[in-house]
């Protein structure tokens, strides 16, 4: 219990408890299965039998089969770049938010990638979480366009690129056999970026904690009018002004 209440403080003062909870619960399901040789992998795995196991249009990111994927080199960054665009994501919406767009991309995952075979008439199963990663890395990209991250700790790269690099990954990734399945498997990513840039009708980004002024109240010093784009847009710079105190800190300079 002792632990658990520790978590649960910690996760708090965070605001990163989803993305714990999913870095862990990945890392865990793929050391088991690799104990276990994959057996059982067929059943959180998504195959094409939504029918027949509906559960795996939500599973199959729990279900990596690293020995003829990623690698295992290729998991642990996996789950490096999860945790650390998780927080900054989870901290933008919030817990629920943050767990109700991960299954939601999930599972737009797993219906673009059956549409894809019904129409190929190719196998081609969804295993790991790549797909619901990388529709939450466009997610933060359309946030942070101009956020440079240094590749290796030498190369920049802003987010619009990345964004761009990741769009490329996912095409040939799962599209170099048969380019459609590619492209039906984008789906996720395109519906991020829709969310992202608030284009998506009622459903607006964010925690909903910004106060929405009406048309006569949203006024402020000489009668300037700001809408929710602006907010955004402050929320947006004092998010990236404490990143970059907190790397400083790591850094340790002054």
């Amino acid at each position: 219990m002792g632990m658990i209440e520790d978590f649960k403080g910690w996760s708090r003062r965070e605001g990163s408890a989803v993305t714990t909870l999913l870095v862990i619960s990945l890392g865990l399901t793929a050391l088991y299965l690799s104990i276990n040789k994959f057996q059982g992998i067929e059943f959180i795995g998504y195959a094409g039998a939504g029918i027949a196991k509906p559960w795996t249009l939500l599973t199959y990111p729990w279900a990596p089969l690293i020995e003829t994927g990623r690698g295992l080199v290729g998991s642990i960054f996996l789950m490096i770049w999860l945790y650390w665009i998780g927080r900054s994501v989870e901290r933008d919406l919030s817990p629920s938010k943050m767990a109700g767009f991960w299954f939601a991309v999930t599972l737009a995952g797993a219906l673009g990638n059956w549409v894809g075979m019904s129409a190929t008439r190719v196998f081609a199963p969804l295993l790991g979480p790549e797909i619901p990663i990388a529709a939450l890395t466009i997610l933060w990209c359309t946030r942070n366009p101009s956020h440079t991250i240094r590749v290796y700790m030498v190369i920049p790269v802003t987010g619009k690129w990345i964004a761009w690099i990741t769009v490329a990954c996912v095409l040939v990734g799962y599209g170099y056999e048969v380019p459609l399945m590619g492209i039906v498997d984008c789906i996720p990513l395109f519906l991020a970026y829709l969310y992202a840039a608030n284009r998506l009708p009622r459903l607006a980004y964010g925690s909903g904690g910004v106060y929405q002024a009406t048309q006569k109240e949203a006024t402020t010093r000489g009668q300037v009018m700001y809408d929710q784009s602006y907010f955004d847009e402050v929320k947006r710079r004092e998010k990236e002004r404490e990143e970059r105190e907190r790397l400083k800190k790591l850094l340790g300079e002054d």
